[in-house]
C-alpha cells in the first residue's frame, strides 16, 4: 500500500508517492498525526518542512527470515540520507505549487 501526496486538481503537478510505512515516518518527523487520508494547506507543510530535524527520517535497513526460517524472506531497505533528503525536496516543491496555485496539499 502507498500513499500519494499532491496539490488537489493539478495533474501534471509534482507529487510524492510513498510506502504506507514511510508516510508514516514523514508525518510523525513533521509533527503531524498520521491520516492516510487528508489535505492542508501548503504553508503549513512548508512550515513544517523546513523545521524539521531530517535525523528523525532516517530509518535503518535490515533483513528477517529466509531459508530455514519458515519465514519469507524481507529485505527492509530502510531510510538513508539521501532518501530523507529527496523526501523533504519533493514535500517543498510541492509546497511552492500548491501556494501558488493556492490550492491545499492532499494526500491519500
Amino acid at each position: 500500500m502507498s500513499v500519494t501526496i499532491a496539490v488537489r486538481g493539478l495533474k501534471d503537478g509534482p507529487e510524492l508517492n510513498v510506502a504506507n510505512r514511510n508516510f508514516s515516518m514523514i508525518w510523525s518527523a513533521l509533527g503531524f498525526e498520521v491520516e492516510w487520508v487528508g489535505s492542508m494547506d501548503g504553508r503549513c507543510l512548508s512550515r513544517a518542512v523546513k523545521n524539521t530535524d531530517m535525523e528523525l527520517l532516517l530509518r535503518a535497513g535490515h533483513e528477517s527470515g529466509g531459508p530455514g526460517t519458515g519465514q519469507v524472506h524481507w529485505v527492509e531497505r530502510g531510510v538513508d540520507v539521501a532518501r530523507a533528503s529527496n523526501y523533504l525536496i519533493m514535500l517543498l516543491s510541492i509546497c511552492r505549487v500548491a501556494e501558488k496555485a493556492e490550492s491545499p496539499v492532499d494526500w491519500g
